[in-house]
Formats: structure tokens, sequence, C-alpha cells
């Protein structure tokens, strides 16, 4: 493992990005951290086990707030996640998926959403989804943080996953970071952790933009995602017959549909349909069978592109 170089002074967030072989997205991904507006911030860039010339180009950056680790072998997102914890000296730890990509006064919000909500362990915003060009597909709400922690004993409810997420450091060291054990539902199994003991804060304005293409984590490993979730409903004790749990489902066959798995994604709606008595998946699922367009969900909001994100746009297709 190497690191260099590091700030003389502790910043108020340590942001941790983890990495393996997506130079391209990782960069455009980091522009848009050294990017945050009002904020003393170190950035912690894991490459883990990249075979790629990550760690050169990284080398190239010239921004003493950035350090980089640097793991010869994967040890897999929460294994990375935990390195940059362990290396962190903010207050707050920010996470950061290399490929999503942060609004510039990101981390000034959610800190200031911190301050106003007394005793919050842990910020969440709103979130924009996004396709491959950056073209917005829809917006997904922030919950009320009462709301998320209800909403935690069905399904993930924070938007965007971990990218979105400002936590206090002490508290997630507190709870011995992300379980290395889980490759696709640590997150979700990190905010169950939190909420055990502090309450979050939500930022209602889209401050993330969670880009979904082909590489998008949860289209590489699907079939583990069933097992995972047998082990945080025993670990928990989620309420996996609720009918609320049938969004885990839904999520489940949103990433085997984005990976162009037409049949599973409409199994696994039928099953749900079928377990949770839902008509309306089950006409979704006979829609993938019959090879049409999903229905798309009449609450669903589509706003224009904020201007950072427009930016950000025009810069990745010149």
């Amino acid at each position: 493992m190497a690191l260099w170089p590091s700030m003389p002074a502790a910043p108020a967030v340590t942001v941790v990005i983890p990495t393996r072989n997506r130079r391209e997205l990782l960069l455009r991904t980091l522009s848009t951290a050294l990017a945050q507006q009002a904020v003393e911030l170190e950035i912690v860039v894991v490459a883990d086990g990249s075979e790629d010339d990550t760690v050169e180009q990284l080398r190239r950056v010239a921004d003493p707030r950035l350090v980089v680790l640097a793991h010869e072998t994967s040890k897999g997102m929460a294994g990375a996640r935990n390195a940059g914890i362990d290396a962190a000296r903010g207050n707050w730890l920010a996470f950061l998926d290399d490929d999503d990509l942060w609004a510039p006064t990101k981390l000034a919000r959610q800190i200031a959403a911190a301050d106003a909500a007394a005793a919050a362990g842990f910020v969440y915003s709103a979130a924009l989804h996004v396709g491959p060009e950056l073209a917005v597909r829809h917006l997904e709400p922030a919950p009320e943080p009462h709301r998320a922690i209800r909403a935690l004993r069905f399904f993930n409810p924070i938007p965007a996953g971990a990218s979105n997420v400002l936590a206090r450091t002490e508290l997630v060291r507190a709870v011995g970071g992300f379980d290395e054990s889980l490759k696709q539902l640590a997150d979700w199994d990190m905010w169950l952790r939190l909420t055990q003991s502090v309450r979050p804060a939500a930022c209602p304005e889209p401050l993330v933009a969670y880009v979904q293409h082909g590489g998008t984590q949860r289209r590489v490993l699907p079939s583990v995602i069933a097992r995972e979730h047998r082990v945080l409903v025993a670990k928990h004790g989620l309420q996996a017959s609720a009918p609320e749990a049938i969004w885990f489902w839904r999520w489940v066959a949103g990433g085997h549909l984005a990976a162009d798995r037409r049949g599973r994604a409409a199994l696994e709606l039928a099953r749900a349909a079928l377990r949770f008595r839902s008509p309306p998946d089950l006409r979704q699922a006979a829609r993938l069978l019959a090879g049409r367009a999903p229905q798309p969900d009449a609450a669903a909001q589509r706003p224009p592109a904020p201007d950072w994100l427009r930016a950000l746009a025009e810069r990745s297709a010149g």
C-alpha cells in the first residue's frame, strides 16, 4: 500500500473514493469532489487492485488535497472504503463511487443540514438518476428522516446509495466500518447500523447524480443480491414479508433490466407480484416478457438538468 501526499491540517471532510480499472470515469468523478465549495476537505482515492494506469494518472493531479492508497490485490468495495475510513482525518466522511457525480455545493449543504438537525449522525439528499450521456432520467426525492428510518426495515431508501451520504467519522468507526462480507448491500447494512444510535438529516435538493451505465455495480453481481438480502434479514430482523418489502425486489428487477436481462427482470417482478399480491407488478412482468418497455411510474419526476450537470455533460461530450 502506498500513500501520498498528506495535508498538514486536519480537514472538515474526508471524501473516500474506491476505484478499480475505471480511470476515465474516476477522473470525471474526482473533478466534482475537488470542485466542492466552502469546505476544507481531503480526498482519499483507493485504487483497489487496479491494473490500468489509474495510479499513474492520479500522481499527475496537482492538488495537495488528494491522497492515494493503492492495493496490489482487490479487497472489494467494502474493503476499499474501509481503507479510506482508516486513513481519514476529517470529522466527517463522505463516500463517492468512482462513476457518480456531485453538485459543487453538496458537502456544504449537507454539513449545514446536519448542523440544523440536532444530533444528526449522517446526511443524504435527493438524487438525479442519469444515463451515460448524463441526461436526466428521473429525480429520486430525499425521504424525510423519520420515513427513511422506517423504510430501512424493508429496503434501502437512501437515493444513490453510498455516493450520497455524509457521516460523522467517529460514528462510522464505532460501528466497525463496512461489512466486508457483503458485496452489494454493504451500504444498506451500514445505514441500518448507524440508525441504531443516531438519526439522519436530509437535504431536499438533488446534490448527487447517480450515473447508470453498463458497469454500474448492481449490474455486475445481481445473483449475489438475494443471498445478501437473507443475511441482512437475519442480521437486522428486517421485515421481509411486509408489503413495503416489495420495493427491494423492484430494485433487484431494475438491476436485471438495466443489464438487459429482461427475462430475469420479469421473473423477479412476477415472483414479487405473487408474493405481495401486486397486480401492477404482474402487469409490468407481462410487458417485459412481451418485449415491451415497462410502464413508466406516473409519480416519477424528470426535472431539467441543473447547471452543474449540464456543464459536466458538455465537457464529457467534448
